[in-house]
């Protein structure tokens, strides 16, 4: 899913630096508030990535979900604090959203490895 999020991020980054503070080189994204607005009932970037679907690794792209709604949820890493909850209230309520005619795919810069870990691990 890192192509995922790879794409996205094209489409939204303004500028990216590598910056030196006391010798030591740090990324700077720079990017302006309107780039960076969710476009709800906008269209999606195409895009292409491999995920874990039952247990199982599957490669998706945006073509799959044509005549479905769809929920992009992003989150920083798998096995961080961040957003668990989130994504496990995403992953408990699954069968709402399929009675909504509505797929949920869940994007970080992790791989594949790590998601299907994360998802293994006990809650």
């Amino acid at each position: 899913m890192s192509a995922l999020c790879e794409s996205c991020v094209r489409h939204s980054l303004k500028v990216l630096a590598t910056k030196r503070v006391n010798g030591l080189g740090y990324r700077c994204l720079h990017s302006s508030p309107a780039s960076m607005a969710a476009f709800v009932s906008r269209p999606a970037p195409a895009f292409k990535g491999t995920a874990v679907v039952s247990q199982d690794f599957k490669s998706i792209q945006l073509s799959d979900f044509s005549g479905k709604y769809l929920v992009l949820f992003f989150y920083p890493l798998d096995f961080t604090f961040v957003c668990p909850t989130e994504i496990i209230a995403f992953s408990d309520r699954i069968q709402e959203f399929k009675a909504l005619n509505t797929e949920v795919v869940a994007v970080s810069v992790d791989s594949h490895f790590s998601h299907l870990a994360w998802i293994n691990t006990p809650r």
